[in-house]
Parts: C-alpha cells; sequence; structure tokens
C-alpha cells in the first residue's frame, strides 16, 4: 500500500469512529424566592468599592489586584488547570512519531599469505581488500485510541470544567482580598477618627482637672473629686495607647495585603469615616445567587462529578487501540522515500476479571457526584443566608445609629447641666464625672457603630457580587 492511501485510511477511521460525552446544565437544588426581604434603589456595581468615593481606597484596592502574592499564586493554579485541560484534550488525537538510521559496515577479507600470526589458529592473516556498505532507514509511527464509550472525552470535559472551576476560585479569592482590604482600611480609619476624639477627650478632662484643682484650693470641691478626675483622665490616656496599636496593626495589614513591605508602606493620612452609600438594588434571587463565583464554582463540581462518572463507566469497556507505522530503507538516502512498507495493528483490550475494581469506581464515582451535588445546594443556602444577614443586619445597624445619636445628644445635654449645677454648688462632682463618662463612651459608640455599618454594606456587596473580571 503506497503512504498516502494507507493514512487516508487511517483518517478516516478517525474521523468516523466519535463518541460525544455531553456536559449537563445543572440546575438549581432547591426554590429560589422571587426576590430578597429588602432591596435598595441603587444599580449594582461590579467594582462597588468605588461607591465609597474613597481615593485612597481605590489605590490600595488595585494594589492589592496586582500585587497580592496569594491572589498570584491563584491566578498560577489557573494556568496550571488550564494546561491539564491541554494534556487531557491531546489524548484526543494521535501521536507521531519519526526515526531516522543510517548504518555503516565494512567488511574485511582475509588470506593465509605472510602477515601477521594468527594467535589462535598458528596461521597468518593478512589483510585483503574491504566491502564497505552504507544502509539508511526512516520510520513513521503513529498511534492513536478510538474513544468508542467517551472516556477520552470525558477526561477532557472534566479537566476543561475543573479549570473553569479553578478560575472562579480565584475570583472568589480576588472579592475577598477586596473585602479585606475595605475592611482594614475602614477600620484603620476608625482608629485614626478614635485617637482623634480621645485627643480631644483628654484635652477637655485635663482642663476639667486643673478647674477642680483650682476649686479644691478654694474649698469648693473635695480630694475624691481631683482623684477621680485624675483617674478619668488616665483611662483616656490608656484608651490613646491602646488605639494607636490597632491603628499601626491595621496598616501593617493593609501593607502585606496589597503586596508591600510594612516597613517601607506608605499610606495617606485616613480621614473621617466616609457616609453610607445609597444601598444597591437587591436584584432577583435566581440572578445574583447564581452569578456568586462560589456558587459558579460548587455548580462546575457537579459537572465535573458528572464527567468522572461518565468516565468510570467506559472504563468497563474495551478499549481499541490503532498503531501504523510506515517504514522505508534504502542504500542511498534519495531512495529512502520511493518504497515503503505499512503495517497497521489493532490492539482491543477487553476486562474480564478485576475482582470488581471497576464497578466499585463506577459507584464511587457516583457518591462523589451526589457529594457535589449536596454541597451545591449547602453553597446556594449560604449565599441566600449572607444576604438576607447583611440586609438585616444593616436596617439593624442604622436604626443603632440613630439611636446612639439621640443618645449622644441627650448625654451632651445632661453633661452641660451637670457641670452648670456643679459649678453653683448644688450638686456633687460624681454626677458630672458620670455623665462625663456617658457622653465620651456614646461618642465612642457611634464612632464604632458607624464603622461597622460601613462593614455591613461591604458584606451585603461581598454577598451579592458576581465575578470583577470581564
Amino acid at each position: 500500500m503506497r503512504a498516502p492511501s494507507f493514512f487516508w485510511l487511517v483518517l478516516f477511521c478517525l474521523g468516523t469512529v466519535a463518541c460525544r460525552v455531553p456536559v449537563k446544565e445543572v440546575a438549581s437544588p432547591i426554590d429560589l424566592a422571587a426576590s430578597f426581604s429588602r432591596s435598595g434603589l441603587a444599580p449594582g456595581a461590579p467594582r462597588w468599592w468605588q461607591t465609597f468615593q474613597d481615593r485612597e481606597l481605590n489605590r490600595l484596592v488595585e494594589g492589592g489586584l496586582e500585587n497580592n502574592f496569594s491572589l498570584q499564586a491563584s491566578f498560577h493554579r489557573v494556568e496550571q488547570a488550564r494546561s491539564q485541560v491541554r494534556v487531557a484534550g491531546a489524548q484526543l488525537f494521535p501521536t507521531l512519531d519519526t526515526s531516522a538510521e543510517s548504518r555503516r559496515s565494512e567488511q574485511l577479507t582475509e588470506s593465509g599469505g605472510s602477515g601477521v600470526q594468527n594467535l589462535l589458529g598458528g596461521g597468518t592473516v593478512s589483510r585483503g581488500a574491504s566491502a564497505v556498505s552504507l544502509d539508511w532507514t526512516f520510520g513513521l509511527t503513529t498511534r492513536y485510541e478510538l474513544d468508542l464509550w467517551g472516556r477520552l472525552r470525558s477526561r477532557r470535559n472534566a479537566a476543561r470544567l475543573e479549570a473553569e472551576a479553578t478560575r472562579q476560585e480565584l475570583e472568589t479569592a480576588r472579592l475577598a482580598l477586596v473585602v479585606s482590604i475595605a475592611s482594614a482600611w475602614f477600620q484603620l480609619r476608625e482608629q485614626e477618627a478614635t485617637l482623634g476624639l480621645l485627643r480631644s477627650q483628654e484635652k477637655t478632662n485635663q482642663q476639667q482637672l486643673s478647674l477642680i484643682k483650682k476649686r479644691l484650693r478654694s474649698g469648693l470641691a473635695s480630694a475624691l473629686d481631683v482623684a477621680q478626675q485624675e483617674q478619668l483622665v488616665e483611662a483616656t490616656r490608656g484608651r490613646i495607647e491602646v488605639t494607636s496599636r490597632r491603628a499601626a496593626v491595621l496598616e501593617n495589614a493593609l501593607a502585606v495585603l496589597t503586596g508591600e513591605s510594612p516597613i517601607s508602606f506608605e499610606l495617606a493620612a485616613p480621614a473621617s469615616l466616609p457616609g453610607l452609600p445609597p444601598q444597591p438594588e437587591s436584584g432577583l434571587p435566581a440572578e445574583r445567587i447564581l452569578a456568586r463565583p462560589d456558587v459558579q464554582s460548587a455548580s462546575l463540581a457537579v459537572q465535573v462529578a458528572d464527567q468522572e462518572v461518565f468516565g468510570a463507566i467506559a472504563e468497563r469497556f474495551p478499549r481499541l487501540v490503532l498503531t501504523a507505522s510506515l517504514q522505508s530503507q534504502a542504500e542511498n538516502w534519495r531512495a529512502v522515500f520511493e518504497d515503503w512498507l505499512s503495517t497497521l495493528i489493532g490492539d482491543l483490550g477487553l476486562p474480564l476479571f478485576d475482582a470488581g475494581s471497576r464497578a466499585a469506581a463506577v459507584d464511587q464515582a457516583r457518591s462523589a457526584r451526589e457529594e457535589a451535588w449536596d454541597t451545591f445546594g449547602e453553597t446556594l443556602l449560604g449565599a441566600l443566608q449572607e444576604v438576607e444577614d447583611a440586609l438585616d443586619r444593616e436596617y439593624r445597624q442604622q436604626r443603632l445609629v440613630s439611636s446612639l445619636e439621640r443618645q449622644l445628644a441627650a448625654a451632651e445635654t445632661a453633661v452641660e447641666r451637670a457641670r452648670s449645677t456643679w459649678l453653683r454648688g448644688q450638686e456633687s462632682y460624681l454626677r458630672v464625672l458620670t455623665a462625663t463618662r456617658d457622653q465620651q463612651t456614646l461618642s465612642l459608640d457611634l464612632l464604632a457603630a458607624r464603622r461597622e455599618l460601613l462593614g455591613y454594606r461591604i458584606d451585603l456587596h461581598a454577598a451579592l457580587a458576581g465575578p470583577l473580571s470581564p
């Protein structure tokens, strides 16, 4: 058979023998409600952190998405998964190997005349004429497994789905990084604002201490009043040290999150906490939840498990491997491509007895598929809970902030009235001290509550967020 005809036959076999392995869509294992319990009016934004209108936050997030080492490691895992797709897909195509050989042989002739003594036979051997031959050999070998039952295609599909799941895991990591940076940044801003508030309180308390000491010299205050006020001053100074420590730790954390060294990390001075932007529209649960990268990854895991079941079942059926070769040999390299010897071998392997190992592998794959299905359902429920929790927490926290604002206004009035009656000698200083402590504590509580409200908004964005990448 000539080479072209032989290879056309092989290509015909490759094109006519194929088994499709479908990738089934995964339906939701739970009924998704028509709407969430609450919803805002602002349109959703993929780059939701920009809604806080904070330039420094935007800079930190962009730096983290570009330089964070954990995120870079996740990106390289995606590249590895994509390479594995090419490895699995290559098994669907034939392999082609080539070999070439050049062999030179020389044969010497012998004569019995005078010459070198033959040590074994006792005679003499003289060198005569030599015969030189040169052989050229060239060969091509192709090997192809006919995917009769879809075993190889199921592997390729599983690898492709796993690569997509890995990419969704990368999106989940990107989202988690943005959440960590935004949360740490607003916590740092809270601590800086707290430092400013505590320093103001320290100054006020120190001025009050000077006033009490002056009244003590006039007999209008007691030593107990002085001691209590000194304790309040020192307590405020202690809070300043604790807050400064927390701010330093948060700044170091931001440096690491953005892929920079804490030693050389530079950060713009945080301003006061921003106001709460308008609440984003929650949208439809079926659209929002199913678009989340962690939910997408769980759904893809079910599809991967489906392909693993296909592959395990196909392992129980025969395998047919075709091996074709072309070989030519000639004494002249120009003639080596003229005459060919072709060979076609079909290797059929049929499993007869394996003590039930292949059947057990099918059962294992089916159980893994059920596990992936249950995990998908649990991920969906968890995503719904995160959205509802964030909505309810933000709603309750807004009510708490409003209550704290009213409490603080009342406390400030109480401080002014208690101080006024004390200065007139109509009240003991204990009431002034109590009112001052309440007012200062409420100021700090309100600041913390406003930061926590921002944190709940971040949680809501994270719960509703789809992939950050286009």
